[in-house]
C-alpha cells in the first residue's frame, strides 16, 4: 500500500517539475516560433497572398495560446497558484478566452485551405474568390 503511495506521490512531484521547467521552455520557443512566423507573413511579398492575412490570424491566436492558457496551466500545476481565484471577470475572461482561441485556431487553418483549394481550382469563377476582399 505505502508503495502505491510513494509512486503517485513520485508522479505528482514529477508533473509539478515538468509544468515547472517545461511549460517556461514551451511558452518562451512557442512565442518566438509565433512572432517569426508573424514577422515572415508580414513581408510585403507575402501580403500580396489572401492566404497569409489567414496565417497571420492564426499565429496572432497562437500567441494567445501561448501567452495567457499555457502560462495560466504553468501557473497552476507547476507552482499551486490558482489564477481563478483572483477574481471573478479574469476568471471568465481566460475560460472565454480558452474556448474562443481553440476554435479559431483551427478555423483559420481550415480558411487557408479552401482559399488554397479555391486558388489551385481550374475554373477562373472559382479561382477569383481567392482574392483580399474575400479574405
Amino acid at each position: 500500500m505505502s508503495s502505491e503511495i510513494d509512486y503517485i506521490k513520485s508522479l505528482v512531484s514529477a508533473q509539478t517539475y515538468l509544468f515547472q521547467f517545461g511549460g517556461a521552455f514551451l511558452i518562451c520557443i512557442g512565442s518566438i516560433g509565433c512572432i517569426f512566423n508573424l514577422i515572415i507573413f508580414s513581408k510585403k511579398n507575402l501580403r500580396k497572398n489572401p492566404c497569409s492575412v489567414y496565417f497571420i490570424a492564426y499565429n496572432i491566436v497562437n500567441l494567445s495560446i501561448m501567452c495567457v492558457h499555457l502560462s495560466q496551466t504553468m501557473l497552476t500545476y507547476g507552482y499551486g497558484i490558482s489564477t481563478s481565484t483572483w477574481s471573478n471577470s479574469f476568471c471568465r475572461f481566460v475560460y472565454f478566452d480558452a474556448y474562443v482561441v481553440d476554435i479559431l485556431s483551427a478555423f483559420y487553418l481550415i480558411l487557408a485551405s479552401v482559399d488554397r483549394m479555391l486558388f489551385t481550382s481550374r475554373n477562373a469563377r472559382i479561382r477569383r474568390h481567392s482574392n483580399h476582399r474575400v479574405a
